[in-house]
C-alpha cells in the first residue's frame, strides 16, 4: 500500500536502518556520507531546524549545518526563508518520484489520469501532502490535442501556494486547524484579483470543499487558469495525494469545470479501488 510522503522520502534517504552508532564505527571515508544520509532520514517529509536535528542525531550544531549547507548546494536540501528550517530539495524530491514511478499508485494514477487527459485534452497532477506543501509526482499532458496548457507545476515542485490552487485547497481541507491556522498566519499572499486573502473567507471555502468533495481554482493563482481537484483516500478515510486537472479559462468556463467532476471523482475511485483499498 502506498504510504504518504514522510515515508516515502525517508525511504529515498534511509541507510539500510543504520544508526548514527554505527555509522562512527565504520571510519571516517564513509562516516560524513551515512551522516548526511541518516540527516535526510530524519528530515523526511517535514521541515527541522538546526538545533532540532543537532539534538535527534547527537551531532554538534556546527557538524549539522555544515552536512545541511553542502547538500543544499547540489539541491538535496532547502531552506525555507522565513523560518530558517530545512526540508528535501529538488533533487532528491525528482529521485523520489523516479523510485515512485514503479510503485501501484504511480502506475495506476499515470494510466487513468493519461485517459482523462486523452479524452477531455487537458494536463493532470498528482500531488502528496508535504508538511504545509503539496508536493507534485505526476503532472501528465493530453496526448490527443497539438496544444496542450503549460503549468509552472512541474514533477518535483513543492507547490507552497496552496489558498490559491486546487490542489492546495484540498490539502488545506484535510489539515488540521492547528496547521491551517499556521499557514494563514503567514500571510495569505495575493496572486491575482481573485485570490483570496481574507482567512474567515478562505475557513468558509475550505468548509465547502469537504462537503461538496472538490476544490476550486479560478483564476485565483493564475489569471486564465481554471482547476478542479479531488482527493485520493485509503480505506480509513485518510488523505494519501490529491489529483487535479488545469485548463484554460477560454476553454473551460466554470460551468464546464465543475460538470468535469464527477468524470475526475470517477478517476480518482478507481485508483483507490485498485491500490489504496
Amino acid at each position: 500500500m502506498f504510504e504518504i510522503s514522510p515515508y516515502l522520502f525517508s525511504r529515498m534517504a534511509k541507510y539500510g536502518g543504520m544508526t548514527m552508532k554505527s555509522a562512527e564505527s565504520t571510519g571516517n571515508t564513509s562516516r560524513s556520507v551515512i551522516r548526511a544520509l541518516t540527516l535526510l532520514n530524519e528530515i523526511g517529509g517535514d521541515s527541522r531546524s538546526v538545533s532540532d536535528l543537532s539534538a535527534k542525531l547527537n551531532l554538534s550544531k556546527g557538524t549539522v549545518h555544515s552536512l545541511l549547507k553542502t547538500m543544499e548546494k547540489y539541491d538535496f536540501i532547502e531552506q525555507e526563508k522565513e523560518s530558517g528550517r530545512y526540508s528535501l530539495g529538488p533533487a532528491i524530491l525528482k529521485l523520489a518520484s523516479q523510485k515512485m514511478n514503479k510503485s501501484n499508485l504511480m502506475i495506476s494514477a499515470t494510466k487513468h489520469l493519461q485517459k482523462f487527459s486523452n479524452e477531455y485534452g487537458e494536463t493532470t497532477h498528482l500531488a502528496v501532502p508535504n508538511g504545509l506543501t503539496a508536493l507534485v509526482l505526476l503532472k501528465i499532458e493530453s496526448q490527443t490535442v497539438r496544444y496542450t496548457l503549460k503549468t509552472h507545476t512541474d514533477v518535483g515542485t513543492r507547490l507552497s501556494a496552496l489558498h490559491c490552487t486546487s490542489l492546495g485547497k484540498m490539502l488545506l481541507a484535510h489539515l488540521p486547524e492547528s496547521d491551517v491556522n499556521e499557514y494563514i498566519e503567514k500571510g495569505l499572499k495575493k496572486y491575482s484579483d481573485k485570490t483570496i486573502t481574507d482567512p474567515d473567507v478562505l475557513r468558509a471555502e475550505l468548509e465547502a470543499t469537504r462537503k461538496r468533495g472538490y476544490s476550486l481554482n479560478l483564476g485565483e493563482f493564475e489569471d486564465g487558469l481554471h482547476s478542479l481537484a479531488v482527493p485520493l483516500k485509503d480505506f480509513k478515510g485518510k488523505l494519501v495525494a490529491i489529483i487535479n486537472f488545469t485548463a484554460p479559462a477560454v476553454r473551460m468556463s466554470e460551468d464546464k469545470v465543475i460538470a468535469l467532476y464527477p468524470e475526475l471523482q470517477q478517476v480518482a475511485a478507481r485508483i483507490a479501488d485498485e491500490v489504496l483499498m
